[in-house]
């Protein structure tokens, strides 16, 4: 009978060895950090409704929204609905969250933050276009409305028309939520990252007085979520309005410097809410609002509008490139919104238009010099 081969031999030893020290680790791991349990783990879901419901039909049973739709199908209306209110908020650092990437019939947001329109849209930008950000809430967003449907949408063609340009690019930078600080914030991201827009566009209002306290609206989760054994502390006072006010322009004074640095264009817009100068006839706005919900936006925008005008008057440089729309639908009877605060498709359009009216800066003609040269700097 043959000797085992001793070679044979050492190598079997060698591997028993060395499963025994893997097994080993693989234990340890397994004790030092053992996997969690799903229902144990902790999690911060934020979505305002699923595609399973309709939290607006729902809200208003006798409102027939085919009226705020023109032309548009009830069940198309109901799936663009049901896919606006499913965005689902994602986190993102210093500005507390994002919208998640989706890609729905009606709404489509890219990995990288903005909501796609009617075509798409490269990303890195191009130098050979001139691109514009526009920031803002879910009204810049476009909730309730298609993709093609949206403000910033219609401010692309409306400033492609106004300039005879085709190569004019206005990327959709709005997320529920947001406020003017975290607008900012967003803005200073995109900067450090290389990302830089020829101009920027913020539509404000609304918001920065509906979250009067500061904080962005995840806050007072995270805080429990990271320290849930300490007692809750009393929520800081709301802020009066000519606090709200002064912060709002404290955020544009310092967009206005970083943007100056990197030679970008800026746009303010103080937008147009129901809560202000807006007398529908009877049928056109069936949204009832609370009235203690939303008086205190109405008592803010009063003051916003006369600080607005004070300051235009007596000291223009607090309230440059800061533009006054608060009031454009005052004379409109028609529709105007699609629920308590997000614009129709026709009142976005008109919006639009007048804010393609407000950029001072020329584009560039595709394959001119000055773009060619401009193309060179990246």
């Amino acid at each position: 009978m043959s000797q085992p081969d001793p070679k044979l031999q050492a190598c079997y030893k060698i591997i028993a060895v060395l499963f025994a020290v893997v097994l080993g680790m693989g234990m340890a791991l397994f004790w030092l950090y053992p996997p969690a349990k799903k229902s144990d783990a902790p999690s911060l879901i934020f979505q305002l409704s699923s595609l399973e419901k309709n939290t607006i039909q729902a809200k208003y049973r006798d409102v027939d929204f085919t009226k705020f739709y023109p032309g548009v199908d009830a069940a198309i209306i109901d799936e663009i609905q049901r896919q606006c209110f499913a965005t689902r908020f994602v986190y993102e650092p210093f500005v507390q969250f994002k919208p998640m990437a989706v890609n729905h019939q009606h709404v489509t947001i890219s990995r990288n933050g903005y909501r796609l329109g009617s075509e798409e849209q490269p990303w890195p930008i191009e130098s050979s276009n001139f691109n514009v950000f526009v920031f803002g809430g879910s009204t810049t967003f476009g909730y309730g409305l298609a993709n093609s449907q949206t403000l910033v949408v219609e401010l692309q063609q409306a400033f492609r028309k106004r300039r005879g340009l085709p190569n004019i690019q206005c990327y959709n930078f709005g997320r529920g939520f947001y406020d003017s600080t975290q607008e900012r914030l967003l803005f200073e991201i995109l900067l450090q990252q290389g990302i830089v827009p020829d101009a920027v566009v913020f539509i404000d209002g609304l918001n920065d007085f509906y979250f009067p306290d500061r904080d962005p609206i995840l806050t007072a989760q995270l805080k429990q979520f990271m320290a849930p054994d300490l007692p809750n502390l009393p929520k800081a006072q709301a802020s009066g309005a000519d606090e709200i006010i002064a912060r709002m322009f404290a955020n544009y004074r310092m967009v206005r410097s970083i943007a100056r640095e990197f030679n970008i264009e800026t746009i303010f817009v103080l937008q147009p809410l129901p809560f202000y100068e807006y007398s529908p006839d009877a049928g056109n706005y069936p949204f009832t609002p609370d009235a203690s919900e939303f008086s205190s936006i109405t008592h803010g925008y009063e003051r916003l509008h006369q600080l607005f005008l004070k300051l235009r008057e007596e000291k223009p440089a607090v309230v440059a490139n800061v533009n006054w729309l608060g009031s454009m639908f005052a004379e409109e009877k028609g529709p105007v919104y699609l629920d308590q605060v997000h614009y129709t498709h026709a009142a976005g359009k008109q919006l639009a238009e007048a804010i393609s009216s407000l950029f001072k800066n020329q584009p560039d003609q595709p394959g001119s010099e000055e773009q060619e040269a401009r193309a060179g700097d990246d």
